[in-house]
């Protein structure tokens, strides 16, 4: 999801848990495999307990996914 931050164009990549909450939010100015990688290990780290993970079809999100 892109979004304006502060006048600024930003990414948003967000995990939500099963019950709709907010794991992990990450703004990145570019949407490139080193931000999806690092928000998904960051995302992994804090709920290990994913049993599925849901991405959109963006190119970086899927590489970071399989590299991780």
């Amino acid at each position: 999801m892109h979004a304006t931050y502060k006048d600024e164009w930003t990414y948003l990549y967000r995990a939500i848990d099963i019950s709709g909450d907010i794991v992990e939010c990450y703004f990145s100015r570019n949407r490139d495999l080193q931000a999806a990688k690092r928000f998904l290990c960051e995302a992994l780290n804090l709920d290990s307990r994913s049993e599925r993970i849901a991405i959109d079809a963006g190119q970086p999100t899927v590489w970071a996914l399989c590299s991780v």
